[in-house]
């Protein structure tokens, strides 16, 4: 049965302007032997790397993509919290870190975490650097507590 048949008959509709499809190498093997898919007339654009719930996923299951952009959107979420620490709170810095910093590290991370630690190595130099916004954190509420008194 095609596939544009099997749509028919379940009563589903494809876009075909956003289907594509990645083909996984086997081994040493990294041809494709002019593999080509189509729905219809219209054939189906093959990618190397695919968006997937917000998750990057490239066909040697490596996740270098996933981790520059992961890496991307934490340096973005820094120069915010620098830049807003001298009119925020401590609880107010906190809920930034969490909304803008911690999601993006702990989403998935089940998958690409376990990658090559070279791949990480930037991402664990970021991850250093909350740290030192969570000791700066712990030291504000600690005082804050004590004027509270």
């Amino acid at each position: 049965m095609w596939l544009c048949d099997w749509f028919k008959a379940n009563k589903l509709s494809l876009n075909n302007a956003k289907t594509n499809y990645m083909f996984f190498p086997c081994g040493n093997d990294h041809t494709n032997n002019g593999f080509s898919l189509c729905i219809g007339t219209d054939k189906i654009q093959r990618k190397d790397v695919v968006k997937f719930l917000l998750i990057h996923i490239d066909n040697k299951l490596i996740w270098k993509e996933h981790i520059k952009h992961v890496n991307l959107k934490i340096s973005r979420a820094f120069y915010i919290l620098r830049t807003v620490k001298q009119i925020k709170s401590c609880h107010h810095l906190k809920i930034l870190y969490s909304t803008l910093v911690q999601q993006h590290i702990l989403y998935g991370i089940t998958l690409w975490g376990s990658t090559y630690q070279s791949y990480l190595k930037k991402t664990i130099v970021l991850q250093k650097g909350s740290t030192a916004y969570k000791q700066k954190w712990v030291q504000c509420s600690y005082s804050q507590t004590f004027q509270d008194m």
